[in-house]
Order: C-alpha cells, then structure tokens, then sequence
C-alpha cells in the first residue's frame, strides 16, 4: 500500500486507484485538488460517494458515467479520463 501511494503521488495527474471489488480507493494529492475535495474528507468516502461527487461537478454527468461503466467493464485494461 506504501509502494501504491507514493507512486500516485509521483504523478502530475490526478489519480484514483479502486480495487476490482471497489471497497478501498487510494487517491493523490492532485485528484483531490482537481475535484475540490480535502484529501482527508475523500478518505472518508467509498467509490459510490466519490463517484457521486463527481457526477455532480462534471458537464456531461451521462458521458462520464457511462466512461465510469466502461472502465468497469475492462478492469485489466488502462484507462484515461480527461475532465
């Protein structure tokens, strides 16, 4: 989990990592910056929240949802999301 979370943070991205069963979610600093949230409050979500969150400050909640699903979807896979 150290390893994970230093290298999150290394990235200029924002970055979210979800295990395949979506019970733990690690996050940087910048995830936290760009959706607006105190990193210590994210903590404190589960996926569902977070991705309820999301829905609410993005443009096209839709498209995003079903990108959201898609991901899902191909968990092997990596996968981009701009915003």
């Amino acid at each position: 989990v150290t390893l994970l979370r230093a290298s999150l943070e290394c990235s200029r991205d924002g970055l979210m990592a979800v295990p395949r069963f979506g019970k733990t979610t690690h996050f940087n600093a910048r995830f936290a910056q760009i959706w607006g949230v105190s990193p210590g409050h994210l903590a404190e979500l589960n996926e569902a929240a977070i991705l309820a969150l999301q829905l609410a400050l993005v443009r096209d909640p839709a498209s995003f949802l079903a990108g959201v699903e898609a991901r899902r979807a191909r968990p092997d896979e990596v996968h981009t999301v701009r915003v």
